[in-house]
């Protein structure tokens, strides 16, 4: 299961680093739903007066809602199941408390545990509220989180030797299996134990980046330690002897070390829940906004400026008309200069105002394929420098006006402005519009089709 995650994240973000650093720092989802799994290290930290406790591993599955305030900052929460595992080992126990047989006659009973080797597991419903900043590709969340128990349960063997010792007699019974006084080996049992909500820290980084339009991977390493101790006091016996009779009656029962006593005192005081390891998330957006950063080019936005008319030519002065003189012979006719064109073919033209397609959803973005179309625009702007366009920025029939307004000019935007770093002249940009969805090509029936929508078209001023 590690390796597996290693290599996921390994792979996606060889592939995708690029590209979620441009997306997110012009764009973000203001809210997101998402679901989520972890795993790695997940346990109970206790420290028993005897034996030794150990780390377990464990995991958690969530579903969150996350609201951004702006591209950077944001508020999370939710709900997740988290597992929790340990351990606990004792070679050599002893164990003893006064208890009352069948009869209710009162006697020292005793047992002698070895090899005993018990499994916890804990459960809780977590409410995690955090705050999360991201930048770039790089995120990072801390905060709070609520842990609900659910309910614990242990599964405990050993080996016992049990035995009674009565006041009015001088010594112990050791093998009397109608009372339960004998030895029990390889003797295994399970129940339940029970602990106080938890409050715990919470701590999260890593990177996200673009699985679709509004689809979002997060790859995090996380940290939940509680503040506050859980162990629940009990007046329970960790070896308790039931008070029947009969060799085929059950006549002790075994409470869980996080949940028992050990003669007038707690097995153990103390319980931190703390859990760590790698958590992946998907989230859906929703309600996305374009950012739009004041250039996208380095180059300084050239002025409008108009180019101003030529100066006319200066006059010559007059000069005295001299006697004229027939000419021996008519000179020679000199042909005449014929202006250069420049009209475009209508394949030209319709190449011009062909329209750069594909967008994703509330995405001004320009790839790799929409730069190579556009730079074919460019080519024929600098073939014929006397054309000047207009720019339209489209988009499909998701979302409502306001937002489609704005994506729409985006997208106009973001055309012009590669078009000027291209060496195209700003006044040769006559506007900018925001279509919205009023002209689609082909109708909003598929993702496909919006995808044919949602484009950017030039047209050539007539």
């Amino acid at each position: 299961m590690k390796k597996l995650i290693v290599i996921i994240s390994i792979f996606l973000l060889g592939t995708n680093l690029v590209n979620s650093q441009t997306v997110f720092d012009t764009a973000y989802d203001k809210h997101e739903l998402s679901v989520s799994l972890g795993g790695g290290l997940s346990t109970l930290l206790y420290s028993p007066f005897t034996g030794d406790s150990k780390l377990g591993f464990g995991g958690n599955f969530g579903v969150g809602y996350a609201y951004f305030l702006n591209p950077n900052w944001g508020v999370r929460t939710g709900l997740e199941l988290g597992l929790y595992n340990s351990r606990f080992n004792a070679d050599n126990i002893d164990y003893s408390y006064t208890a009352a047989d069948f009869n209710n006659t009162s006697f020292l009973f005793e047992s002698k545990v070895s090899g005993y080797e018990e499994k916890n597991r804990a459960m809780m419903l977590q409410i995690p509220v955090m705050a999360q900043y991201q930048t770039g590709v790089f995120y990072g969340a801390a905060g709070l989180k609520i842990g609900i128990p659910l309910g614990g349960k242990f599964d405990a063997k050993g080996n016992f030797v049990n035995s009674g010792l009565y006041d009015y007699e001088n010594y112990p019974y050791v093998d009397d299996p109608a009372l339960g006084f004998r030895t029990y080996n390889g003797y295994s049992t399970n129940g339940d134990f029970s602990f106080k909500a938890a409050f715990l820290a919470a701590a999260e980084a890593g990177v996200k980046m673009k699985v679709s339009g509004t689809m979002t991977l997060y790859i995090g390493a996380y940290v939940d330690y509680g503040l506050n101790n859980i162990h629940k006091k009990s007046n329970k016996h960790f070896v308790h002897y039931n008070s029947e009779f009969g060799t085929d009656k059950k006549h002790f029962d075994v409470n869980s070390v996080a949940h028992a006593n050990f003669g007038n005192s707690a097995f153990l005081d103390v319980i931190h829940p703390l859990s760590a390891g790698i958590r992946l998330r998907l989230a859906f957006g929703r309600n996305r906004v374009e950012v739009l950063p004041p250039r996208q080019v380095d180059a300084p936005r050239p002025a409008v400026v108009e180019e101003p008319a030529p100066a006319p030519a200066p006059t010559p002065p007059a000069q005295p008309t001299p006697t004229p003189t027939p000419p021996a012979q008519p000179p020679a006719q000199q042909p005449t200069a014929q202006p250069q064109t420049n009209q475009m073919t209508q394949a030209q033209r319709d190449a011009l105002q062909s329209a750069v397609s594909g967008y994703e959803l509330n995405e001004s973005i320009i790839d790799a394929r929409q730069a190579a179309e556009f730079l074919e625009k460019v080519q024929l702007l600098r073939q014929y420098p006397e054309t000047r366009i207009h720019i339209q920025g489209h988009t499909c029939d998701t979302g409502n006006d306001e937002v489609n307004q704005r994506v729409g000019m985006a997208r106009a935007e973001r055309a012009r402005d590669y078009l000027i770093a291209n060496g195209i002249a700003a006044n040769r940009i006559l506007s900018l519009t925001s279509i919205l969805d009023r002209q689609p090509v082909v109708p909003n029936t598929s993702e496909a089709n919006r995808k044919l929508n949602r484009r950017v078209q030039l047209v050539i001023e007539e």
